[in-house]
C-alpha cells in the first residue's frame, strides 16, 4: 500500500514538473502582461491568440530564442497593438504562399504596436491576391525600430522588403532589407508605400532587377489608350527605400540595384514617386528603367499647401476690414474731388459765357 502511495506521489510530481516546462505563451499571458516565446509552437499559439485585435494591446512579447519555423503551420500574425520585443534573435523559414493581400509575419500592426531588435529570414510569395506585401508586415500603423528582414518578397501591388504600406502614423526607424522584391506597382527596399516616416533605414537588396510580367487586360482599353505607351501596364514607382512616399523619407541609405533595363517608369535608387519630405539621403546602386529615372527619385512631385490657424485667419480678416474702410475712404474722397471739379468747370464756362 505504502508503495502504490509512493508511485501516485511520484507521478503526480513528474506531471506537474512537465506541465510548468510545457506551458504555453497562451498561458504566460494569463498571469500577467509578458508573453514569453520560446518555440515555434508558441510562435503558432500567439498568432491565434491575436485573431482578437484587442489581445494584445498592453502587452509586452519576448522573444527569448532563435526560432526556425520551417516545417510548421504557422499562419501570419492577424493583428498586433502590445510591444514585441526581439531582443536580437532571428526568426527562420518564414513561408508566407497561397492566397491572401495583406501579408508579412504581421498582418496589421496597430497605432500602439511596437515591434524592435527582431530579425525575420524566409519568403512572402503569396498566389493570385497578392498585394500589400512585406516580409515584417503588410499594413503599418505603428513603429518598427532595429528589425531587419532577409529574403524574397514578391506580389503585386504596395511590396516592400519590410512593409507593404507604411500608414500615417506609421514609423520605421533604423531598419535594414536585404534579398530581393519584386512588384508590379509601388515596390521598394523598406516599404511599398510610405505615408508615413522613413528613418535611417538602408537597403542593400535587389528592386525589380528581373523582368516582370504585367497582366494586360485588353477589354478595358480603348484604342486611344492602345496607341499611348504608357497606358500599357508596366512596373510603375519603384525605389530603393519606398516606391512611393508622401510622408518623410529621413537620412535613409540605398546600394541595391533598382529597375531593369528598359522597363518601368518612376524608378528612383531612393523612391520612385515623391510628395513628400526627404532630406539626408544616399544612393550608390544602379538603377534602370526605361522613363523617369533618377539617382534618388523618379519622378519629384510638386506640392504646395497653405495652412492657417484660427488666429491667423482672424488677422486676415481685420486687415481685410481694414482695407474695406480705406477702399471706402477713397470713393468719399473721389466723389468729393469730383463735386469741386465740377464746380470750378462750371466757373471757367460761365466765364467763358460772358
Amino acid at each position: 500500500m505504502r508503495r502504490k502511495i509512493h508511485k501516485c506521489l511520484s507521478f503526480l510530481l513528474a506531471a506537474v514538473l512537465l506541465a510548468s516546462l510545457a506551458a504555453p505563451a497562451a498561458l504566460a499571458a494569463e498571469g500577467g502582461d509578458t508573453v514569453f516565446v520560446r518555440t515555434a509552437e508558441d510562435l503558432v499559439q500567439l498568432a491565434e491568440n491575436c485573431t482578437l485585435d484587442s489581445w494584445s494591446q498592453g502587452r509586452i512579447v519576448r522573444l527569448q530564442a532563435d526560432i526556425d519555423l520551417s516545417g510548421t503551420d504557422f499562419t501570419p500574425i492577424p493583428t498586433f497593438g502590445g510591444t514585441f520585443e526581439g531582443q536580437g534573435h532571428t526568426i527562420s523559414g518564414l513561408s508566407i504562399t497561397g492566397s491572401g493581400n495583406v501579408r508579412g509575419l504581421f498582418r496589421y500592426i496597430q497605432p500602439s504596436g511596437v515591434v524592435r531588435d527582431l530579425s525575420v529570414e524566409g519568403r512572402v510569395d503569396p498566389s493570385d491576391r497578392k498585394n500589400t506585401l512585406g516580409g515584417i508586415a503588410g499594413s503599418n500603423r505603428g513603429l518598427l525600430a532595429g528589425c531587419t528582414f532577409h529574403g524574397t518578397v514578391r506580389g503585386a501591388d504596395s511590396i516592400g522588403g519590410l512593409v507593404g504600406i507604411n500608414e500615417s502614423s506609421g514609423q520605421i526607424v533604423n531598419c535594414t532589407f536585404s534579398g530581393a522584391v519584386t512588384g508590379e506597382h509601388y515596390a521598394g527596399g523598406i516599404a511599398g508605400q510610405n505615408y508615413g516616416a522613413v528613418i535611417q533605414c538602408r537597403n542593400s537588396g535587389s528592386i525589380n532587377t528581373t523582368e516582370v510580367d504585367t497582366e494586360l487586360d485588353l477589354d478595358a482599353l480603348n484604342r486611344e489608350q492602345l496607341n499611348a505607351a504608357e497606358n500599357v501596364p508596366v512596373c510603375t514607382d519603384i525605389g530603393g527605400i519606398a516606391g512611393f512616399s508622401s510622408g518623410i523619407l529621413q537620412s535613409c541609405v540605398n546600394t541595391g540595384a533598382v529597375g531593369y533595363a528598359h522597363e518601368g517608369y518612376n524608378i528612383g535608387g531612393i523612391v520612385g514617386q515623391q510628395s513628400g519630405y526627404l532630406n539626408g539621403c544616399t544612393n550608390s546602386g544602379m538603377i534602370l528603367g526605361r522613363k523617369d529615372v533618377g539617382g534618388i527619385t523618379g519622378q519629384l512631385v510638386p506640392e504646395v499647401r497653405l495652412l492657417y490657424t484660427e488666429s491667423q485667419v482672424g488677422d486676415l480678416l481685420d486687415e481685410l476690414d481694414v482695407l474695406r474702410d480705406l477702399i471706402g475712404r477713397t470713393n468719399d474722397d473721389a466723389r468729393s474731388a469730383s463735386n469741386e471739379i465740377s464746380e470750378r468747370m462750371q466757373a471757367i464756362s460761365d466765364r467763358a459765357g460772358e
